[in-house]
């Protein structure tokens, strides 16, 4: 059977030696291999066992396992770096932004505000490429939740009630209060979904994704007049653009800012 020793280093660490026998057998070539922790070791030497003693499969002495072999699983494919890098929504729109033509310093800073302030929490870490993660269901969600608001769990009373949540009575608090992000009203909901649709629409023509995950997306009504107006009046993410922005290219939506 194969054993482990250890060898005490002059910088007071540990080797841990694996040594067998070729085989089994004590006829066999003596054989070991070095490791800088127990735990490698006890496993490599389970790994030499179960091979019956001999080295075991796609293992490269005094180097490790073969690149690409996982044991129990076999050889996985290993990635060359060559395929597309991702491309991260937030440098992405940001960029996009700042590249825009025609229009004022103040849209522009406008713009960057808004996505910054309602897209960057949601979407800022996704890779525009990812079909798989940036889809219909994230943008829906991202809707909801700019309609819905996200309630300050730390406030003890009902944020569209005002009813006291506890036993001890207090005072009623201001509607923003009751918020990490407050409800938007619908017409500010279309317009940021329009500025969204507009971002992903340019990366679907620079053939970055196959498809506007923003695209047919069910809105709020505009006659529902609760909620704040908390975004810039930015009238190139009108609500008309907004509501017909899946039979429109984004040139044409830019274009009615003017």
């Amino acid at each position: 059977m194969a054993t482990i020793n250890k060898r005490p280093l002059q910088d007071g660490s540990i080797r841990y030696w694996v040594k067998w026998r070729l085989g089994g057998h004590r006829g066999g070539a003596p054989q070991s291999e070095p490791f800088d922790s127990y735990v490698d070791a006890h496993t490599f030497r389970l790994h030499v066992e179960e091979a019956g003693h001999q080295w075991p499969e796609n293992w490269i002495p005094r180097e490790g396992w073969a690149p690409g072999w996982v044991p129990g699983v076999g050889l996985i494919k290993v990635g060359t770096g060559d395929g597309p890098k991702p491309v991260y929504f937030r440098e992405y729109a940001l960029e996009l932004i700042a590249s825009m033509t025609g229009i004022e310093a103040r849209t522009k800073a406008d713009y960057e505000r808004d996505i910054r302030r309602h897209m960057l929490p949601t979407f800022g870490h996704l890779d525009i490429r990812d079909t798989e993660t940036f889809t219909h269901k994230t943008v829906r969600a991202w809707v909801n939740q700019l309609q819905e608001g996200i309630p300050d769990p730390r406030v003890l009373t009902h944020p569209h009630t005002g009813k006291d949540t506890s036993k001890a009575k207090k005072k009623q608090r201001k509607s923003a209060d009751h918020w990490l992000r407050p409800p938007l009203r619908p017409k500010s909901v279309h317009n940021l979904h329009g500025l969204l649709y507009l971002i992903l629409q340019a990366a679907v023509e620079e053939e970055l994704r196959p498809s506007n995950p923003a695209a047919r997306t069910t809105l709020p009504r505009l006659d529902d007049g609760e909620g704040s107006d908390d975004m810039s009046s930015s009238p190139v993410a009108s609500s008309n653009c907004s509501a017909t922005a899946h039979t429109r290219t984004s040139a044409t939506c830019w274009g009615s800012s003017s």
